[in-house]
């Protein structure tokens, strides 16, 4: 019985743990939401318990201010906030900076708590728990890295430390980057890359230039320029991790896939951990034909980050190229449990495939026009779904 007991309490405990964890983080994200709902007028997403990921998550809409928290234990990760829209440099400080000190805030008031007598010893627990995670908080969010974090879309957003490191980088530029920020801000692109050749004629090669530059040849598809001017940085920086992503993307873009897989396997090398360039690997590799080599980058990608729904479909492709039905449907049936709103178009149209395969025609039709209506590209696509639809009217 009281091996039965310790071990309810030490779960009980772990519990505890996990909720006063979450708690911290949505009060560190919020102190990033609430200054960024003050200064812009777009909408800001704060996510506990995930870096992006959607699914399973409990979302609450509060106006402009999205929540998205996501209840698991056993892969716990932080949280973030994400926000867009123009900000004078003091806004982007007292944004980056509300995280911090809110979780500054919860440590001291937990830890005043902890000096006073006459609190019982639950309560002297629940706040010792709160102060460490608070300050777990503050230290990790203020770690400085220039390699970022994978979002769950593949993006790369940065802790505290690593936005703070970059917006001092800003701080010394000339007015005309601020100028050229704001016509990206209003989608004046062409302007906005006019005003970044003038700042790298006069001398001015600092990243944040080439950076803008490259979001705004991204915005108009000018993947040939995004290479060339890399030439023009290497000769001031070095290459990050960051940057072999985005030439890796803007290869594949142009469809020199050989490149672009190139320039992904420097992006391992860099960063193995990240899934991004393993799923990307995983694509070309399907799209040359290679299926065993593609579905191997895949899994990689999916055990580096797990319940991803492109990772999972395209791993279902492979699987229905080698007729190989179980493992289709499990990994088909993994991303669907994901895809509650069967909103993900590869996962409608591999669906589709393998409930054709097996002979259900009237659900394989459901799922293609999905897919279809979803905008997924394939070229044999539309005749399927008109043979399928043949099919189904010939059984009634």
């Amino acid at each position: 019985m009281e091996i039965i007991t310790g071990a309810g309490i030490a779960i009980g405990g772990i519990l505890l743990v996990v909720l006063l964890r979450s708690l911290t983080t949505l009060f560190h994200e919020m102190g990033h939401a609430l200054p960024a709902l003050l200064f812009t007028r777009e909408k800001v997403e704060v996510f506990v318990g995930s870096y992006g990921d959607l699914s399973n998550s409990l979302q609450l809409n509060l106006g402009r201010l999205k929540l998205y928290l996501k209840w698991n234990p056993f892969d716990w990760k932080l949280g973030m906030c994400r926000h867009s829209g123009e900000m004078a440099i003091w806004q982007h400080l007292i944004t980056i900076l509300g995280g911090p000190l809110a979780s500054t805030l919860i440590a001291t008031v937990a830890i005043f708590l902890l000096t006073q007598e006459g609190v019982s010893d639950v309560w002297l627990g629940l706040a010792a728990i709160f102060a460490g995670a608070a300050l777990i908080d503050l230290f990790v969010n203020l770690g400085v890295s220039d390699g970022g974090i994978q979002m769950h879309d593949g993006a790369i957003t940065y802790s505290d430390g690593g936005q703070l490191r970059r917006l001092f980088r800003t701080i010394n530029l000339p007015d005309v980057y601020f100028d050229a920020q704001n016509d990206f801000y209003q989608e004046k692109y062409q302007q906005a890359l006019d005003k970044c050749q003038q700042l790298r004629e006069e001398g001015k090669h600092q990243a944040p230039v080439y950076e803008l530059s490259w979001e705004a040849l991204e915005k108009q598809e000018d993947y040939e320029t995004i290479i060339a001017l890399y030439h023009d940085f290497k000769a001031h920086h070095r290459l990050k991790f960051q940057d072999y992503l985005r030439l890796a993307n803007a290869f594949q873009q142009l469809g020199q896939l050989e490149q672009a897989h190139k320039y992904y396997d420097h992006c391992s090398y860099l960063d193995y951990t990240n899934a991004t360039p393993r799923y990307e690997k995983g694509r070309i590799l399907m799209e040359q034909g290679y299926y065993g080599p593609a579905l191997e980058e895949l899994q990689l990608s999916n055990n580096l980050q797990a319940d991803h729904l492109d990772t999972l479909a395209l791993m279902a492709a492979c699987h229905l190229h080698f007729n190989r039905l179980q493992a289709c449907e499990e990994a088909l049936t993994a991303a669907r449990a994901l895809d509650l709103a069967h909103k993900n178009a590869a996962v409608n149209y591999y669906w589709g495939i393998f409930q054709e395969k097996k002979g259900n025609d009237k659900e394989a039709l459901i799922a293609l026009q999905h897919a279809n209506e979803l905008g997924f590209k394939h070229h044999g696509l539309a005749m399927r779904i008109d043979d399928l639809e043949r099919a189904v009217k010939s059984k009634f």
